[in-house]
């Protein structure tokens, strides 16, 4: 599972503000401390982050690739209640990631014929020499 820690640093008298690592949420509070603002404490979040819609909520989630354009993660997601897997595609465009392709799987039996399918169609290229059989370990 893809996985981003993150830290947010929370205080009476400050708004909460998330940073990447460890050692830059603690030089906030130092410098916080040395204000005289008051008391902050750092909370670390782990969660999977990946960039679905809006009150879709990741319940787990793995990437199967990522480069600068472009990234695949198949995700566990929950909405209104009802769960499902999907495989995800986004492409980034400036500094944002934006949904190209989304495949959900309703059950075993629709990923069993898919899958069914896709090696199928994956024999057929192997033959032609499209691309090459899977090494034996």
């Amino acid at each position: 599972m893809t996985v981003e820690g993150r830290f947010i640093v929370k205080g009476e008298k400050i708004k909460p503000v998330t940073f990447k690592s460890l050692e830059e949420a603690e030089r906030f509070v130092n410098k916080l401390k040395e204000a005289g603002i008051g008391e902050a404490v750092i909370e670390e979040v782990k969660e999977a982050i990946y960039p679905v819609a809006e009150g879709v909520k990741v319940v787990k989630g793995e990437t199967v690739y990522k480069t600068p354009t472009w990234w695949m993660a198949v995700l566990l997601t929950e909405r209104f209640k009802r769960r499902e897997v999907a495989v995800y595609r986004w492409k980034k465009k400036g500094e944002k990631w934006s949904r190209k392709q989304k495949l959900s799987i309703l059950n075993r039996k629709h990923w069993e014929k898919i899958k069914q399918i896709v090696d199928s169609l994956l024999e057929e290229l192997e033959k032609l020499g499209v691309v090459e059989k899977e090494e034996k370990q």
